[in-house]
């Protein structure tokens, strides 16, 4: 059963493509970089004898994100500044919405990052990406119950908010009631919003259990709530974030896909190394000067003890293939094509190669 609470539209990574068609159409040809742009900053270029890193000055790498600059993002971001001080002219674009992604995607943008659900979105629909890395190996996501929600099976006959059921958001419902051994219609399941909708609605008791990231489970700690499924470690066949390119712009800068699968392993083993937190820490405040630093030493603390950037990780086609049929089954892709159709694995093969021990 699903109900509705209030709707934040195209907001978000699991956003429907009908609206995003609506607001292309109101761009039309003109350039629709309105988002933000993010100034990038300098950081220490790993060197290693079995690595190089690539020569990429010149090279364009206009990056879009979704949202603003926050905690969550460092990953992204310091691989960007890594691309930056390799040579790369680079760019980040925050855009609104994932419609806004869409239509930088079509007005001039190389590498767009989202979801699954959202780059194979926007193949379907006809928008020329392609999957090429992964910044965000594991999805960062609990589903987090009220004081009386102690286990999934307590879910029975209450309340779980969530965007909607057509997003990543309804593909993690189905996965924990699977988990459960519940049927969908034995929980009520209520379209809140935004996370940040979900949040005050949980804490408020408007709902009994919603999906939120790690950081807001530990900013909630010791509050009674409980954690009913880890989705980074419970289901480690669930990306978070991908970085889809144009197809041509992947096909004529291939040192520069291939550079960014392996920026994107260098900040894994930058993230996982421990004596690296208060670096992380500072450059995070230098997008986001409203963090506490302390919480967020403490949050990348959790984040590397439960894995959350494994060494090594790459795309890999079986785990694109299981996400594509979650989508389907909820509705929020309309086509299944084939994996090599919409992702490009070369690049990061390439790059685990060209790095060796230094990607472990």
């Amino acid at each position: 059963m699903v109900g509705s609470l209030s709707r934040k539209g195209l907001g978000t990574k699991a956003a429907a493509l009908v609206g995003a068609g609506l607001l292309l159409s109101s761009v039309g040809m003109t350039n629709a970089f309105a988002s933000k742009s993010h100034a990038v900053h300098s950081v220490k270029s790993p060197r290693t004898a079995s690595f190089v890193p690539p020569k990429l000055k010149g090279t364009d790498m206009s990056f879009i994100m979704d949202g603003t600059a926050t905690t969550s993002n460092e990953i992204e971001i310091h691989a960007i500044n890594l691309l930056a001080k390799w040579g790369a002219k680079v760019s980040i674009h925050w855009a609104p919405s994932t419609s806004i992604e869409y239509a930088d995607m079509l007005h001039g943008g190389t590498i767009m990052e989202g979801g699954l659900s959202v780059g194979l979105a926007a193949y379907n629909s006809g928008i020329p990406v392609e999957a090429i890395a992964l910044p965000e190996p594991r999805q960062d996501y609990v589903l987090l119950g009220r004081p009386n929600i102690s286990s999934l099976a307590d879910l029975k006959g209450k309340t779980l908010g969530i965007l909607d059921m057509v997003g990543e958001n309804g593909v993690d419902a189905l996965i924990a009631l699977k988990a459960a051994g519940l049927k969908q219609s034995q929980v009520n399941i209520l379209n809140v919003g935004g996370q940040s909708t979900r949040l005050a609605a949980l804490v408020a008791g408007r709902i009994d259990a919603t999906m939120l990231s790690h950081a807001s489970e530990f900013a909630l700690a010791g509050q009674g709530f409980h954690v009913l499924y880890d989705y980074m470690t419970q289901n480690k066949d669930l990306y978070d974030g991908l970085w889809f390119a144009r197809s041509t712009w992947a096909k004529s800068h291939q040192t520069a896909a291939v550079a960014l699968n392996e920026a994107d392993l260098l900040s894994f083993v930058y993230f996982n190394n421990k004596a690296n937190n208060a670096g992380l820490v500072k450059e995070t405040a230098s997008y986001d000067s409203g963090i506490n630093t302390s919480q967020t030493a403490s949050l990348f603390n959790q984040l590397r003890s439960i894995g959350a950037y494994p060494d090594g990780s790459i795309l890999s086609a079986s785990p694109l293939k299981l996400q594509e049929i979650y989508y389907n089954k909820v509705g929020a892709l309309t086509a299944q094509p084939a994996v090599a159709g919409w992702s490009d694995l070369s690049y990061g093969k390439k790059a685990l190669a060209d790095l060796g021990a230094a990607a472990r």
